[in-house]
């Protein structure tokens, strides 16, 4: 079990902008992209487009916020309560998080909040825990389906499926009993579960694929000598992306995809650094990815996923340092919003479909 400590900063990595989990609700008119962050004893629901703050909520004194992940009409946080007050610190404009240790943790809940940051439900998943005499439960990332009664726990030897629905669990162990050890597991729409890892002992070669809740079969690829930093899933298509090499500056190029309609998976060709930051569209007709050089500007590209060529071509220019974190499906698909990060906070450019 890793310790509390490396979990929460790995949390606080995610939620500047470099995490695998989506935290942002596609658009209505192109009027209001709602994101949602933590910022000191804050959860902040902002609308990227007016730069106006939607609504707050105030954590606890002794409350620390861990993974957010988006739903279908909402999102869900991860809540953590230790049995001191926790104190943050602002150092040069950035806050430091207080998170405690393990020995520390008095409660684990994920907090459900509807689309404007009202709360809808909680799951106490200390009580869980202790329920199924499984303390692997408070310290485990977990997934939630879009649909929000699912979450999803991988233990190691098997996978916990929790119906919020039926007060029930589940439990899987397909992914392990092909000799496949995952390192990140997300829902696919409401009902597959996502992964990649490495199978046997070859830690070279990237396996990949997602298992079906429904009828328990289990879909895998190799994709040989390949190291996968995040995985991405819609409510049809699997892909993932990989990272970028510090010594390099440069990435594979490659981004594996699978369609779960149909089970087959294809591996889309980039630009060398592009494949770092990279989505499907969600009609599965095109690759959107975005390559940044430098400080002050990235670039956006289309391409055709069938013959891989580029359709279009966009490059944005700023006067100050920004990082690209994230890239949103909005207006219905034909357009993405590319989310970047300022010393202002998180902004929003619109690239439209050719």
């Amino acid at each position: 079990m890793k310790k509390i400590i490396v979990c929460m900063l790995c949390i606080c990595i995610a939620l500047a902008g470099c995490g695998k989990e989506k935290n942002v609700v596609k658009e209505k008119k192109q009027k209001e992209v709602l994101h949602l962050i933590t910022k000191g004893k804050d959860l902040i629901l902002k609308n990227l487009i007016s730069q106006k703050i939607v609504n707050k909520y105030k954590l606890g004194k002794k409350q620390c916020a861990g993974s957010i992940i988006e739903l279908d009409k909402g999102y869900c946080v991860q809540i953590y309560e230790a049995n001191r007050e926790l104190k943050n610190q602002v150092i040069q404009g950035a806050v430091v998080e207080d998170t405690p240790d393990e020995s520390e943790i008095v409660k684990a809940s994920i907090k459900f909040f509807d689309k404007k940051l009202r709360e809808t439900d909680t799951v106490d998943v200390t009580k869980l825990a202790k329920e199924r005499k499984n303390e692997e439960l408070l310290m485990t990332s977990y997934t939630v389906s879009p649909d929000g009664t699912k979450i999803a726990w991988d233990t190691g030897e098997k996978i916990l499926c929790y119906n919020k629905e039926t007060k029930k669990f589940t439990k899987y162990n397909q992914i392990t009993k092909k000799d496949i050890t995952a390192e990140n597991i997300i829902f696919a729409g409401n009902n597959k579960l996502a992964f990649y890892g490495t199978k046997g002992e070859s830690e070279e070669d990237t396996c990949y694929g997602y298992f079906d809740l429904k009828n328990r079969k289990i879909y895998t690829f190799i994709e040989k000598k390949y190291e996968a930093f995040s995985l991405n899933a819609d409510a049809r298509y699997v892909w993932i992306n990989d990272g970028e090499n510090p010594n390099t500056k440069t990435a594979s190029g490659k981004v594996p995809v699978v369609d779960t309609k149909t089970g087959k998976n294809h591996l889309v060709h980039l630009d060398g650094i592009e494949s770092a930051k990279a989505r499907i569209s969600e009609d599965g007709k095109y690759m959107i990815a975005v390559s940044q050089t430098d400080e002050k500007s990235f670039r956006v590209r289309q391409y055709d996923i069938k013959n891989e060529k580029m359709l279009k071509e966009k490059k944005y220019d700023f006067h100050k340092s920004v990082h690209v974190s994230d890239m949103i499906s909005i207006n219905n698909g034909k357009s993405y919003g590319i989310i970047y990060s300022t010393d202002q906070g998180d902004k929003l450019e619109e690239f439209k479909l050719r």
